[in-house]
């Protein structure tokens, strides 16, 4: 028995996708590539790869990395930083007036790759900023599916996207707020417009100036940012 999916854009749709795919940076084409396929559901990754002249590989990449924190600018680890600066004002320390510490499950690449010590330089200003300590845990490589957020917010934001095309920002944010579930699942969209410059690395003097406390166990992946008023222990 053989089913058959009508997941396809129309023909002008199709040149629309292509023409808005030439534009872009490399990555924010596997990104633009992803959100196209999760929007088209079963089948979407094979068809959009055809449509766009692009590697099913490229647009694995971009689903492991697609954010609901929409920037007008770059994916930078200072970016990173400034989404989760503005939950925290913004919904975090409402919900957890108590919090004396913020866990962060992330991936191994990307704007928050483990290997980079600029994402840490901006997590460690980030926890001066809001005096709370930070625990990073990473995902290995190609493990960032079992992040909680793959499953309880991803395919909902992808099923409220079905079928649409992402021609202008505002139609992003209108599509992605109403996706919501009868168990309580809401979602809050904020398009942060600020420019983020590309390439930055951190300099010797950043990282002697790091107040990051590395784990025993597997250090590389499992870290705290300790605000630099406050007492680190071990």
């Amino acid at each position: 028995m053989a089913f058959v999916f009508d997941n396809r854009f129309d023909a002008a749709t199709e040149r629309n996708v292509q023409d808005c795919f030439a534009t872009l940076s490399e990555k924010d084409q596997r990104r633009f590539a992803a959100l196209q396929a999760k929007q088209l559901g079963y089948g979407g990754v094979k068809y959009v790869a055809e449509v766009l002249n692009c590697s099913r590989r490229t647009i694995e990449r971009g689903l492991a990395e697609l954010d609901i924190n929409i920037g007008l600018s770059h994916d930078t680890s200072q970016f990173a930083c400034d989404s989760l600066l503005w939950h925290w004002n913004r919904i975090g320390k409402q919900c957890y007036p108590s919090a004396t510490s913020i866990l962060l499950l992330c991936d191994c690449g990307g704007s928050n790759s483990a290997n980079r010590y600029i994402f840490k330089y901006h997590l460690q200003n980030l926890a001066d900023t809001i005096g709370i300590e930070i625990r990073v845990a990473h995902y290995s490589s190609y493990c960032s599916k079992y992040n909680p957020i793959e499953r309880r917010l991803f395919p909902h934001i992808g099923r409220a996207c079905a079928g649409m095309l992402f021609d202008t920002v505002d139609t992003v944010v209108d599509l992605m707020r109403k996706a919501t579930t009868s168990t309580g699942l809401k979602t809050t969209v904020n398009v942060i417009r600020r420019f983020y410059e590309t390439g930055r690395n951190a300099t010797d003097e950043i990282k002697r100036n790091l107040k990051i406390v590395f784990d025993d166990l597997l250090p590389k992946w499992n870290y705290r940012a300790i605000p630099q008023h406050a007492t680190v222990f071990s």
